[in-house]
């Protein structure tokens, strides 16, 4: 006959078993944040007279509802997508003063080869990759209200860190009117392939408003295994991209502690003579 102390002890060790799983199992789930950062640059030497001719079709597909990263949590944005629940701090930009790769983006700025477009750095949970969150990228100079690269940034996380790109650069070239344009160049080819696309709205030859066509888009589309806190390098030759994930631990609150003024503590007062020990 086990007695009643036996029963509650066995009965607290099964309670302390039960709460010690519960708890590794949050733990489990809950995932590992990262600092992102990212300088994108174009090929200046490469993009001028480029013999290959990359036949890639702009196809602005955003069926993942990317983020466009904010300043502040509440200017994320969800493109064609449902509102997500994001976690307070995550895909936020950040300021200079916390990041890494100020210099190499200034080398590149500072070089006659290179031409930077974008220097961008947040911090989020990297999670598996059926679940992990397209960051939507848009930067580079702009040709009517397109942009010169487009496209989205996926970093995930199962055995090894990975990061998805699905980037578009494009050349655009200036067209003068529906009169001027020389349709012999625009061979049936090149029109299957999307080598030239035509917009729609520039059908009026009195456009006042210069118009562009992208002459050539490139398509950099790969997943890259990354090791966490090394630089890494995702080439081609119109342009490339430096990538740096690094670990962030997210701050305790219980650490975030406001100093207590001392004009708000209560004042000292004497203990009444009833309180005093008899014995001292």
């Amino acid at each position: 006959m086990i007695s009643p102390m036996n029963r509650l002890t066995k009965t607290l060790f099964l309670a302390l078993l039960g709460l010690t799983a519960t708890l590794n199992q949050a733990q489990a789930k809950a995932p590992d944040w990262y600092q992102i950062e990212v300088v994108i640059f174009a090929q200046q030497a490469s993009s001028q007279g480029v013999t290959e001719i990359w036949r890639d079709t702009f196809n602005r597909d955003y069926s993942s509802s990317p983020l466009i990263l904010g300043k502040t949590s509440s200017a994320i944005q969800v493109i064609e997508g449902a509102e997500l629940d994001i976690e307070e701090g995550a895909f936020v930009l950040l300021p200079d003063s916390q990041r890494e790769l100020m210099s190499a983006a200034q080398r590149i700025k500072n070089s006659a080869d290179l031409r930077l477009l974008s220097h961008l750095a947040w911090r989020q949970p990297v999670l598996e990759r059926d679940q992990a969150q397209a960051i939507l990228i848009q930067t580079g100079e702009k040709f009517n209200d397109e942009f010169e690269l487009e496209g989205t940034l996926t970093i995930s996380r199962s055995r090894y860190l990975h990061a998805r790109t699905d980037l578009f650069f494009s050349r655009f070239e200036q067209m003068q009117s529906a009169q001027a344009l020389d349709w012999t160049v625009f061979s049936e080819d090149d029109l299957n392939f999307g080598q030239r696309e035509w917009n729609p709205s520039f059908n009026d030859a009195e456009e006042t408003n210069s118009q562009f066509v992208r002459a050539i888009t490139a398509n950099l589309k790969q997943s890259r295994r990354m090791r966490s806190s090394e630089l890494h390098y995702i080439d081609h030759p119109l342009f490339g991209l430096l990538v740096q994930i690094t670990p962030y631990k997210l701050p305790d609150p219980a650490m975030d502690l406001k100093a207590i003024p001392l004009q708000s503590l209560p004042a000292k007062r004497p203990l009444p003579d009833s309180a005093i020990s008899p014995n001292l």
